[in-house]
């Protein structure tokens, strides 16, 4: 089966912003320390992968607009980067980022009407039956997208974290196909999702060991305290499933077989930012 590499671009972005100490300029005195990082992570991961093909898919200021309509505290733990200098705001780079990926004919994605999430999770339903699917980031969000053919690869540290179903279940005791239930109960203070109080991780877990939320629920598959806690915290518990769970129907507007990967993994990072007008 061939592959396809997906990458979370505003993840990898920030990463390398913040991973990267002092400061990298270009010729007009603009920081690109962002830019440098974000092009040396994608050539070392298609080295590292050899997918046969790619998608790079971002974010825009609108794409949470539909969660934060129903969730007005969604996310709301961000940093406002309007405020921020232009050499300390990692979205400053983003000009520079488009300028290199359209010199090396990447294909890639900003995302308006949905979150980046939800377009990789639906690409993701539409091709890992034809494709194996890696997604590049380090937001466990993505843990609820893994099956057979579909991966998540955490690179943090110094050789990264390949998560299938089973690395999934060894690191937080749950299925893929529980993590949205699972992060209901517990909440996610990433996206500044408020859990079901006295519910953490091993309660959790011990509460979907049984079943569903909504059949244990329905069926009365449990009693005493923690029963009477999920009946009392149902529509708390529906609204972060509507917050957590990615869509997965949202139209895919390219081809897969259009992304053929031309990127020679021996390229100079420095030189190719330099070719594209980045620099």
């Amino acid at each position: 089966m061939e592959s396809c590499l997906i990458i979370d671009g505003h993840n990898l972005l920030f990463r390398m912003f913040y991973g990267i100490p002092g400061s990298i300029r270009n010729s007009k005195g603009n920081e690109i320390k962002g830019v440098v990082g974000f092009i040396s992570g994608l050539i070392k991961y298609i080295n590292e992968f050899s997918p046969n093909s790619i998608m790079i898919v971002f974010d825009t200021e609108t794409s949470t607009i539909n969660k934060c309509n129903d969730y007005s505290d969604y996310k709301s733990n961000r940093i406002n980067y309007l405020d921020v200098p232009d050499n300390e705001n990692p979205f400053t780079q983003l000009p520079y980022i488009f300028e290199v990926l359209n010199y090396l004919e990447m294909p890639y994605k900003e995302i308006k009407e949905y979150e980046a999430d939800d377009y990789i999770a639906s690409f993701c339903e539409k091709y890992s039956n034809r494709y194996r699917c890696i997604i590049v980031s380090t937001d466990q969000d993505f843990f609820q997208l893994a099956n057979d053919n579909i991966s998540v690869f955490n690179p943090s540290g110094k050789q990264g974290m390949m998560y299938t179903s089973q690395k999934i279940y060894e690191k937080l005791g749950v299925y893929p196909q529980q993590i949205v239930e699972y992060k209901s109960l517990i909440g996610d203070k990433s996206d500044n999702i408020t859990g079901i109080r006295g519910i953490g991780p091993k309660t959790a877990q011990k509460i979907l060991s049984i079943g569903s939320i909504s059949e244990i629920l329905e069926k009365g598959l449990m009693d005493g305290k923690l029963y009477d806690a999920l009946k009392e915290n149902e529509p708390i518990i529906n609204r972060n499933i509507n917050l957590i769970a990615m869509k997965r129907d949202i139209p895919i507007d390219f081809e897969v077989n259009k992304w053929r990967n031309k990127v020679n993994v021996n390229l100079n990072v420095m030189n190719v930012i330099k070719a594209s007008g980045a620099y």
